[in-house]
């Protein structure tokens, strides 16, 4: 293989490392509106969120695309050590009340301790009959039987 032509494989494997890499941004810079999350300028997020403590050893970090938590996330000790980890899995939203803004399947585990639920973002306050509301997103957005939490936002 010619010089230029190893230049090349070069430049085309560190754009691909660039292009590749995700970006990420302190959760003190972090702005929430209505449940997402923006940069300062307004722009939704896309990268990981990076959480420290006071002495600046990272606490934890979750991945955010479009402003919405999707992807791994894990939270650390002082000697960064991982004390658990997950993901976060934006729903495919069909319908089932017009209050619902986003479903997002989360996953937790700690050790031997593994947990899967669904997190309901809803506008306003939560209804008292979830049973109903849960019947219904189950059915409407082929959900399995895996526990439901509802989370109320209010938007402004």
């Amino acid at each position: 293989m010619g010089s230029s032509k190893i230049k090349n494989l070069l430049l085309i494997l560190i754009l691909f490392q660039i292009v590749g890499c995700k970006s990420s941004i302190s959760n003190k810079d972090v702005v929430v509106k209505a449940g997402l999350y923006f940069t300062p300028s307004g722009n939704p997020v896309n990268g990981d969120i990076i959480y420290r403590f006071a002495n600046g050893v990272v606490s934890g970090k979750y991945a955010v695309r479009n402003g919405i938590p999707d992807g791994e996330w894990c939270s650390c000790g002082y000697q960064n050590e991982i004390i658990n980890c997950g993901s976060f899995k934006p729903v495919n939203f069909k319908g089932g009340n017009k209050n619902v803004l986003r479903i997002q399947e989360f996953n937790f585990s700690e050790r031997t301790y593994h947990n899967s639920t669904y997190i309901v973002i809803i506008r306003g306050q939560i209804p008292l009959d979830t049973l109903n509301l849960i019947n219904s997103l189950r059915a409407q957005n082929g959900l399995d039987n895996r526990p439901m939490e509802f989370a109320s936002i209010e938007l402004k």
